[in-house]
């Protein structure tokens, strides 16, 4: 017998619905192993363009800055400020 699958490409391949599911199986089997590459690629395709859609949408979350200003104003400052008078003298602030 020969498989429903291997008939030239110009011919466009039905498989009846009164094939049995072995014949079915079996024909989806060699698709897999005939394509296993493209569906490799597609998998993997689909796969990092869920995870990019998911991190996208994780960064696309508005950040709350007031909280985080509030707190760096709490903190004590350690900062300093310098001005020079007329006479060039530097006094710190």
């Amino acid at each position: 017998m020969q498989h429903p699958l291997s008939r030239p490409a110009k011919q466009l391949v039905i498989i009846p619905m009164h094939i049995s599911l072995t014949v079915k199986i079996k024909t989806l089997a060699w698709m897999v192993a005939r394509y296993y590459k493209t569906l490799g690629l597609i998998l993997c395709w689909a796969v990092s363009g869920i995870a990019y859609a998911a991190y996208a949408a994780e960064q696309a979350k508005p950040h709350d800055m007031s909280q985080k200003w509030q707190s760096s104003l709490a903190r004590q400052q350690l900062s300093a400020s310098a001005v020079f008078d007329e006479r060039g003298m530097l006094w710190l602030a």
